[in-house]
């Protein structure tokens, strides 16, 4: 699907989202009556332009309002302020860059409203007074019986043009653009409901799950694994929904190498991959803060792939829960929530809790997780993170920062070209991928 949509100037698009929301690496396209838009599943594909019967890239889907509300333009990234990061991550073959100019009028300068800045003045400068004509003097007598030669060399000129610099804005994490998940709500699983979550393969079939928990690594549990695992073996498949079925957000990336834990009870692995997957609405990092304390109560979810669940596709299934007290199963490593029932398929994903805005793994899940029924209510034993925590720093170094903490969040590798309006405001064409809706989740 296609749909033509105007351009809208950031100043008028900063008033209509609020002017700390649109910053010059967005770009901003839509109907003020609304009606046609980019929408949900449409995140990371192209808005083009057609520049001299050649069409460009200008941005890529981001976010929006709803789809296609009055006075809520589509937001994009804006190509143009990531091209020196593009040119350096892509070595080969490398992308052609446009520049074109206008004389018109831009009428986005007449936009006011409380908070946008008022728009640059231009002094003019007073004439600058002409010189008097220069006197000619007589020319030059040539002496006879002299012969004189002159070779004149060409001046060579080189002009070396140099792209903007720009700098990438740092990967954050608890970031899930697609997730609309409230404690009591639905339980149909889509494509980016869960964007950090891995199917780990090996020899193509899966094994069990894990979570991307930084730019280049995996986390799961020791238990898929044998003693001396080979990396060569394995696969990590990133942005996949069913195991059986299409996947058209999915990446699978080889494994470099695989670190197990060796502490005493239960233990984790750490898989780090031979390149970084590029992120997008559909795959981002969870976030690992081992030292994190869940409150008895929170809300919390677990995700997997199970056998004989999620009909024939095997879709993603998903399970909410919530925090309880362990009673006499409490130890300073235990981490309890209400009884879940979990299968082999579901070990090495991620019990996870969303805390101030950003999702935090809680544990990760293991198959041999107890139940315990000593009390009126039987609750699911979990191992804290905490107890990797050395184990974590020493494989993981610098933990990834929270979304909700940064002042600046990834449109993870999406970019943007600047344009300049020339009096008639640009169109643009945007592809739309629709994605069809996944099946309920019992672990």
């Amino acid at each position: 699907m296609e749909v033509e949509v105007p351009v809208v100037g950031n100043r008028q698009c900063g008033c209509d989202y609020g002017v700390d929301t649109i910053t010059d690496n967005m770009i901003c396209a839509g109907l003020r009556a609304g009606g046609k838009d980019s929408c949900q599943g449409d995140s990371g594909g192209p808005m083009v332009s057609k520049q001299n019967s050649r069409w460009i890239l200008e941005g890529v889907v981001s976010f929006g309002r709803g789809c296609a509300l009055p006075k809520f333009p589509g937001v994009y990234t804006r190509v143009s302020r990531y091209q020196a990061w593009i040119n350096s991550t892509i070595t080969t073959n490398q992308p052609g860059y446009v520049t074109f100019s206008s004389n018109g009028t831009d009428s986005d300068l007449s936009v006011t409203c409380t908070g946008v800045p008022a728009p640059p003045t231009i002094e003019v400068l007073p004439t600058i007074d002409v010189l008097p004509p220069i006197e000619v003097l007589p020319p030059i007598e040539v002496l006879p019986d002299t012969t004189t030669t002159t070779t004149v060399q060409p001046l060579t000129t080189t002009t070396t043009t140099t792209p903007p610099t720009t700098t990438a804005q740092p990967v954050v994490c608890g970031r899930a653009p697609l997730n609309t998940r409230i404690p009591g709500g639905s339980s149909v699983v889509t494509a980016g409901v869960w964007p950090w979550m891995v199917s780990l393969q090996k020899n193509g079939g899966h094994v069990c799950g894990g979570t991307l928990v930084a730019v280049d690594a995996v986390l799961s549990q020791a238990s898929c694994f044998s003693r001396s695992p080979s990396a060569s073996e394995w696969t990590v498949v990133l942005g996949r929904l069913k195991q059986n079925g299409s996947n058209p957000f999915e990446v699978k990336l080889s494994v470099r190498n695989i670190t197990l834990s060796n502490l005493t009870g239960s233990n984790v692995a750490v898989l780090h991959l031979e390149s970084r997957p590029a992120l997008s609405d559909h795959i981002q990092p969870l976030c690992l803060d081992p030292g994190r304390s869940f409150s008895e109560g929170s809300t919390c979810w677990a995700s997997g792939w199970s056998s004989g669940r999620g009909g024939e596709e095997q879709v993603l299934q998903e399970v909410q829960t919530s925090v309880s007290d362990c009673g006499n199963a409490s130890s300073t490593d235990s981490f309890c929530t209400g009884s879940l029932t979990l299968e082999q398929g579901t070990s090495g994903g991620p019990l996870m809790c969303k805390q101030d805005g950003s999702w935090f793994q809680a544990s990760v899940l293991s198959a041999d997780s107890s139940n315990t029924t000593t009390r009126a209510d039987p609750v699911t034993v979990f191992t804290k993170l905490n107890k990797y925590q050395t184990f974590l720093s020493e494989n993981l170094g610098k933990l990834l920062s929270p979304a909700s903490s940064s002042t600046n969040t990834t449109a993870a590798n999406t970019t943007s070209p600047p344009t300049t309006g020339s009096g008639a405001t640009p169109h643009f064409l945007l592809h739309l991928v629709l994605l069809s809706p996944g099946l309920l989740l019992f672990l």
